[in-house]
């Protein structure tokens, strides 16, 4: 009888035993694939912002080339340059030349739901617009076109700024595409400028990103104005010339900062860049709540061990 005792004591303690080393490498096992989880999270996170971020940066790549492909069809219109050419002093001629090109260029800019104006600016001083303004068109009085002018491009992407007043002195945000205008066939060359305005909440819409990660997030042209921001990023963090910045396949920018994750998109015309700061306290939330999940659920696991230990 004292025998079987001992044999039932020593056989529960070697169960114990095996159950305890298995319940040791359980945790020890259980503690490194939640450190990998932690980082898987936080690697699929940032590449899930990565793919956000580039889907709205090719919506805005396809509006900024369809609008300089629309200015470019527009420089080709005949009927339009030879408004343009058409000298004021032969008045009914030049009158009805106005009406024919102002009617085209309202045709080219119903083309685009984002075009909220094409006009032409002569260097005489002359204004062809596709809508009705209350003043004509004077560069000195707006100073986002004389800013453009003294970069000396010859073709770009303006400031934000208000468009010309229409006759009931409305107006709204808008981002101009401003291009030279000079018809192939115009013997003289070069006769003014153009300008396509985009509507600014167009733009916005498209800059726009999921923010439940992101501290904000913005569009900003070459000289880092900015033309759409939600929420706030740290704009002083740049990424250029620091270690910590890895530039991906598809040629975006990844860098870090004070704990937050910046991503960014340099693959815009005109220089415009389209960043977000990835908040890193959510990012250590998001994937705590994932480990505390798989925690629980190994945790059950462990107190089965002991119950069948027990039993």
């Amino acid at each position: 009888m004292e025998k079987k005792k001992n044999y039932i004591t020593l056989q529960r303690k070697l169960i114990g035993f095996v159950l305890g080393s298995v319940a040791v490498t359980f945790i020890l096992v259980s503690f490194v694939v939640l450190l990998l989880t932690s980082r898987n999270t936080r690697e699929q996170e940032i590449e899930n912002q990565q793919h956000q971020l580039e889907k709205a940066a090719s919506h805005i790549r396809m509006l900024q080339a369809s609008t300089m492909n629309l200015a470019k069809q527009v420089m080709l219109d005949e009927l339009i340059y030879q408004a343009a050419g058409q000298k004021e002093e032969s008045t009914g001629a030049y009158l009805y030349a106005k009406r024919v090109a102002q009617s085209k260029l309202t045709d080219y800019a119903h083309i685009m739901d984002e075009i909220q104006e094409i006009m032409i600016y002569t260097e005489d001083g002359r204004t062809f617009s596709s809508r009705y303004v209350k003043d004509p068109f004077k560069p000195e009085q707006n100073p986002w076109f004389e800013e453009f002018m003294a970069t000396g491009k010859k073709e770009g992407f303006s400031r934000v700024h208000q468009s010309e007043a229409t006759q009931d002195g409305q107006t709204e945000e808008v981002i101009s595409f401003i291009t030279r205008y000079y018809p192939p066939e115009y013997q003289r060359g070069e006769i003014g400028w153009m300008v396509v305005n985009l509507e600014l909440d167009v733009v916005r819409e498209m800059a726009k990103l999921e923010t439940m990660l992101l501290k904000g997030y913005g569009l900003l042209d070459d000289a880092g104005n900015v033309i759409v921001m939600d929420g706030s990023i740290n704009l002083e963090e740049q990424p250029y010339g620091q270690e910590l910045v890895q530039e991906q396949e598809d040629g975006s920018l990844m860098w870090e900062a004070k704990n937050d994750v910046f991503l960014a998109t340099t693959e815009l015309e005109d220089g415009w860049t389209l960043v977000s700061e990835i908040s890193g306290s959510e990012l250590l939330n998001r994937s705590f709540v994932v480990c505390t999940y798989q925690g629980l659920i190994f945790l059950a696991a462990l107190v089965v061990l002991f119950v069948f230990y027990d039993s």
